[in-house]
């Protein structure tokens, strides 16, 4: 009586390899694409989360929006001493160095690092990290526009010719003035962009979440957004294009 061999051969494991590999080949760009709107979803949340907190610190007070004064960019959290003699402070509290922050802690019960930073791929640069360097304090990964009534509110930037400026407190505003973005910076110098779902490279961002006026937040687009504010040679910033 003679005994079966039940091993595999060479070539039936080559084949059971070929299939696997296939299949994950098949899979992967499925769980990256499922991966990715996971993303987007957890960075609408937090804009609706701010835009809540932004329209109750209104409403706590004289419906104003928290105001930083002239400040660096629009990714930024602080009231830099350097602008304090513009008149763009006005409103602002001048004791208050780094207003969005305490606003987070104090409106949205929340930290920071739970709040202002795109949950996109871009937190995959270590460099927008909000534990490293000034983002543990000064930066954060979204744009907030509720204080940028005037060309000039953004110190460290030009504004772009045509790109339109409206008072988020002025009944001619839109209701859909974004209020809050994701950070969109495009690298003139080298090329390279960051966003969303662009960490720091060649590859262009697809869009961006925004929250606006009205309280909604939602996915725009590339094709949806503008450049408002520009350093010549170095970066340009994006935002949701405003009617």
């Amino acid at each position: 009586m003679t005994r079966q061999n039940k091993a595999f051969t060479l070539i039936e494991l080559l084949v059971v390899i070929s299939i696997i590999a296939i299949l994950i080949s098949i899979l992967l760009p499925a769980l990256a694409k499922a991966r990715e709107s996971t993303r987007r979803v957890q960075c609408q949340a937090r804009q609706h989360q701010l835009i809540v907190g932004t329209h109750a610190f209104a409403a706590d007070n004289n419906d104003e929006f928290m105001n930083r004064g002239a400040t660096y960019f629009a990714h930024c959290t602080a009231r830099p001493s350097g602008f304090s003699a513009q008149a763009n402070y006005k409103h602002a509290n001048p004791a208050v160095s780094f207003p969005i922050n305490t606003w987070v802690d104090q409106y949205l019960g929340n930290s920071r690092t739970n709040t202002l930073f795109c949950t996109g791929s871009i937190t995959n640069d270590p460099t927008r990290a909000p534990t490293y360097g000034s983002y543990a304090d000064l930066y954060m990964t979204y744009q907030y526009f509720g204080d940028v009534n005037r060309t000039n509110r953004l110190g460290s930037m030009s504004w772009q010719s045509g790109a339109t400026v409206h008072d988020p407190m002025s009944v001619h505003a839109s209701p859909l003035t974004p209020m809050w973005s994701c950070m969109a910076i495009y690298k003139v110098s080298n090329g390279t962009y960051i966003g969303h779902d662009a960490p720091s490279g060649v590859k262009q961002y697809t869009g961006m979440n925004a929250a606006q006026l009205d309280g909604s937040a939602r996915w725009f687009n590339v094709d949806e957004l503008e450049r408002f504010g520009f350093v010549s040679g170095s970066l340009a910033f994006y935002r949701p294009k405003i009617d």
